[in-house]
């Protein structure tokens, strides 16, 4: 296993730069992000690398692909 992280750590701490990781909650910013795809004809499509049917979905997460998109039908709440 190699020590090497990709990431710059020891001139990072040199500089007092401060890293901060975590997740990110996209849901929050969907509307104004859907509305400037919209907006900007932006062909998000192409950022696609694999899209499957929701019940497909344990086949298509095995291939690893960069961008996985899944359809499935609308859910109806009744």
């Amino acid at each position: 296993m190699g020590t090497n992280t990709g990431i710059p750590l020891m001139h990072m701490y040199a500089n007092d730069i401060t890293l901060h990781l975590g997740v990110s909650h996209p849901r929050a910013v969907l509307p104004e992000l859907l509305d400037w795809v919209h907006t900007n004809n932006f062909p998000a499509e192409k950022v696609t690398s694999h899209l499957a049917h929701f019940d497909d979905a344990p086949t298509a997460y095995a291939e690893h692909t960069t961008k996985l998109v899944l359809d499935r039908p609308a859910l109806i709440q009744g």
